[in-house]
């Protein structure tokens, strides 16, 4: 079972780093590799959101990717949004303050 959780925080984590990577590309690039990044980008989304999460702050950061221009408006659903984030990490650390393991779970997402 270790080995099964340990394979999901590795496929977890790569496909976050090709997320992150291809969208720092796309906040870069030239207008004429902004179509082409954005359909890798819209991709790789999808591949991190079929994965499942390993961990608390991988099921957050699914909430913030999911979430991420919702969060940025100035509505009340945007704002309920970005409390909903707030919640999921203030469990997250509460549940390590408890259990004693710092932040274990976040290097894992």
């Amino acid at each position: 079972m270790a080995a099964n959780a340990v394979s999901r925080a590795r496929a977890w984590h790569k496909a976050e780093i090709t997320y992150l990577n291809l969208k720092q590309r796309l906040n870069d690039a030239p207008a004429g590799e902004a179509a082409a990044l954005e359909r890798a980008l819209a991709e790789a989304q999808d591949a991190l959101m079929d994965l499942p999460a390993p961990s608390f702050p991988a099921v957050r950061r699914k909430l913030e990717i999911l979430w991420e221009l919702d969060m940025e408006k100035p509505d009340r659903d945007g704002a309920e949004k970005l409390l909903i984030i707030e919640d999921l990490t203030d469990l997250v650390e509460e549940v390590e303050m408890t259990l004693g393991v710092g932040r274990t779970f976040a290097a894992i997402s």
